[in-house]
């Protein structure tokens, strides 16, 4: 019976270890599916003449959208025009993350569109994409 008690008692530890790490396992992919889709580099008013031609991403609040053309303003306040394709469905100050084609400093060419929490914050994303700027500098050097 003593047994019994143990191997069950080691089989409800197991369970909750398996539920912890499932739980664990849903959070970070949950909170990191921006980070884990292609690794492009992140676009500012700043660095996105450098990048025609290439992909990349974009984080910004959804002025404009006209369906297959739309109006973003960047995390840092420049609008750019993001043309895509087929219809697309985010509503005027929504914030979101495009994967696209730098067609030229004012214009891009969106392939992918990925809704963010309205809680995100750009001011933060901004800072974020500067110093990643200043660090892609440093190691060019």
């Amino acid at each position: 019976f003593k047994i019994l008690g143990l191997n069950q008692k080691k089989s409800t530890l197991r369970k909750q270890w398996y539920q912890r790490r499932v739980r664990e396992h849903y959070f970070i992919q949950i909170n990191l599916s921006p980070i884990s889709m292609p690794c492009l580099p992140f676009i500012t008013s700043a660095t996105i003449s450098s990048y025609t031609g290439r992909e990349v991403s974009a984080i910004g609040r959804v002025v404009t959208n006209g369906g297959q053309t739309m109006t973003l303003e960047l995390c840092d306040g420049a609008q750019v025009t993001v043309r895509f394709s087929e219809t697309t469905e985010a509503s005027p100050d929504s914030k979101v993350e495009i994967h696209a084609r730098v067609e030229d400093a004012r214009s891009l060419y969106g392939m992918q569109l990925i809704p963010l929490r309205d809680d995100f914050d750009m001011k933060v994303a901004a800072r974020a994409m500067e110093h990643f700027a200043e660090y892609q500098e440093q190691m060019a050097e």
